[in-house]
């Protein structure tokens, strides 16, 4: 998914602080899907060839999460529980899917 063209609604929210693009390329953002009031997207860590998730609600209610690539993500917050999983990854009981791979747990 990261190595697809950008589109227009792929772009981090501006309001989201500077210092979390410190562990996520930002830049390499693509948008993944909504779940309530979240918005989700995924993206390349810093660190290597890992990923991240970033659910974002509003300037308050956001969390971002990385892993290394083929480990699982999970992240809880404000902006909801969400989990990332590797492909071939069986679904989290009781999780709900918003995209491939990406889970919520509400």
């Amino acid at each position: 998914m990261l190595d697809q063209d950008a589109r227009p609604e792929d772009k981090v929210p501006e309001q989201l602080p500077a210092y979390a693009g410190e562990e996520a390329d930002l830049e390499s953002a693509r948008f993944v899907g909504k779940h309530d009031d979240s918005s989700l997207w995924l993206m390349g860590s810093n660190e290597g060839s890992g990923v991240c998730l970033l659910a974002y609600e509003d300037e308050a209610a956001w969390v971002m999460g990385c892993a290394s690539e083929g480990s699982p993500i999970e992240v809880g917050g404000l902006a909801g529980h969400f989990t990332v999983l590797p492909d071939g990854a069986p679904a989290p009981d009781g999780a709900t899917q918003i995209s491939e791979n990406v889970y919520t747990h509400d």
